[in-house]
């Protein structure tokens, strides 16, 4: 298997998230379910718990805190400080391999030197690859079988 460096920004569309501190989503009664919300946690998927709320992103995207990445198969919303990260490829298998390669660069981040938006854009990680038409692309079905043998 080829291993090659991947600009973040490059393979993924990554936004900062809407800011909706956890205090104030508990006074929201916009939904009649239940919607989780994910904020910076490093626990339980970054779930701080559920709300009635409108989810504010959709399912199957990962969900960015200043040191933890992870995989989000719902939809949901997220608290202060959160990006996202997308591409038309991820599934849950491929996305919980991305999101264990950007977990192992978390030492690269701390309190005053935080994971933002345009340091994600920025950041580089090495992803298995496959040559298409003279040029590497990530390899999604490789890092798709790799985890579901393990999972």
């Amino acid at each position: 298997m080829i291993y090659k460096e991947y600009i973040v920004g490059d393979i993924f569309t990554v936004s900062a998230c809407k800011r909706i501190p956890i205090n104030a989503a508990k006074k929201y009664t916009e939904s009649t379910t239940l919607c989780p919300l994910i904020s910076g946690t490093t626990i339980h998927n970054g779930l701080s718990g559920y709300y009635y709320i409108q989810p504010a992103y959709k399912s199957n995207i990962i969900s960015v805190g200043h040191k933890t990445a992870f995989y989000q198969p719902v939809s949901y919303t997220n608290s202060l400080g959160m990006m996202y990260m997308d591409n038309i490829n991820l599934n849950l298998y491929n996305g919980l391999y991305i999101v264990t390669v950007l977990n192992k660069r978390k030492v690269l981040y701390n309190f005053y030197y935080a994971r933002v938006t345009e340091r994600l854009k920025h950041e580089t990680i090495s992803l298995p690859s496959i040559l298409v038409d003279g040029v590497y692309t990530p390899d999604w079905d490789y890092m798709t079988e790799y985890i579901k043998v393990r999972y």
